[in-house]
């Protein structure tokens, strides 16, 4: 759609190759920030689980908003300062909650359930012969 309305409202003077500085930019971008982003993530995934790792998420609009300011012309105001806070809070207050179990543990390994006695185990010794 972009390209499109690109040409309708530019013309074919819109279309144009970037320069070298741009596409290192483009490559820079595309393979590293992104790439090495979502190797990060299902590492993350993997190590804390879903529930922990999701937490991770809530401080990107605090980082919108540091990046909105910190340049100079951008203004954080109440409501800003308002949701940083209640990011923060929500975020401690996830992290505190204790680590779910099931689909991996504290190392990343596999959580065992220990196996019945349908499943194959063979039932425990009651001692006498």
């Amino acid at each position: 759609m972009l390209p499109a309305a690109s040409i309708a409202l530019d013309g074919t003077s819109s279309l144009r190759l970037p320069s070298p500085t741009e596409a290192a930019a483009f490559g820079y971008l595309g393979v590293l920030v992104t790439a090495t982003a979502f190797l990060l993530w299902y590492d993350a995934l993997r190590r804390l689980g879903a529930a922990r790792a999701g937490l991770f998420a809530g401080p990107v609009p605090v980082g919108a908003l540091v990046t909105t300011v910190a340049p100079g012309p951008g203004e954080a105001g109440s409501a800003g300062a308002a949701g940083v806070l209640l990011v923060t809070a929500g975020v401690l207050t996830g992290l505190r909650q204790p680590a779910p179990t099931g689909v991996a543990g504290r190392a990343g390994r596999p959580v065992r359930r220990p196996r019945t006695e349908e499943e194959g185990r063979a039932p425990a010794s009651s001692g006498r012969q």
